[in-house]
């Protein structure tokens, strides 16, 4: 006998309310770790490396994800579902080629534009890094919309989870590494997110 909707639907939100509990803990544990190990120079820059990732993928994002969740959600077989990907994934290569292209053109100016007076110190190889990891949080947000627009909670879930988790996982050998470590960790989280909903 199959759940009714209103079960579906409750189940559905104790679990992803869970998850998202979850994540906002890791997430806070995450900031803790950089505080107490980086000092509030680290705060600082975390903060600014992901303000620039998502100020550059949100500019070249315009909305994607909901256009993926929407076309997934609607279509009434795999070969739709799959025209729907093979679009996402080809704006996808557009973006890349975008954001590659700021990073080799123009990686100095950005950042003292989007950094400001903290860009002191701050190496266009660390600028890049953020603009690569800003790729790999496009990537996720594909994948997760991909999946969100699927019946099937669980997966979008396990993607989460395994998102935040890792991300807490990961700040302690990247600290090691200083501003550059930091600038991998605006989306260590997310390579492990994107491959795992991959």
């Amino acid at each position: 006998m199959t759940a009714a909707p209103k079960d579906r639907l409750l189940s559905s939100f104790s679990i992803l309310s869970s998850t998202t509990l979850l994540a906002i803990v890791f997430s806070v544990m995450t900031n803790k770790a950089i505080a107490l190990l980086a000092g509030p120079e680290g705060i600082a820059l975390m903060g600014l490396y992901r303000t620039m990732g998502a100020f550059v993928s949100g500019t070249i994002t315009m909305g994607f994800a909901t256009i993926v969740v929407q076309g997934v959600s609607k279509a009434r077989s795999q070969s739709e579902i799959d025209s729907v990907l093979g679009a996402a994934s080809l704006l996808f290569l557009i973006q890349l080629g975008l954001v590659s292209a700021v990073a080799i053109a123009a990686a100095e100016p950005l950042g003292r534009w989007l950094l400001g007076s903290a860009f002191t110190g701050v190496t266009d190889g660390e600028v890049r890094i953020v603009l690569a990891m800003a790729l790999v949080n496009l990537l996720l947000g594909l994948v997760t919309a991909a999946l969100n627009g699927q019946s099937d909670i669980r997966p979008i879930t396990a993607v989460y989870l395994a998102t935040s988790v890792s991300s807490f996982l990961l700040i302690f050998p990247l600290l090691a590494f200083g501003r550059t470590g930091l600038a991998v960790n605006v989306a260590s989280g997310g390579i492990v997110g994107a491959c795992l909903g991959l």
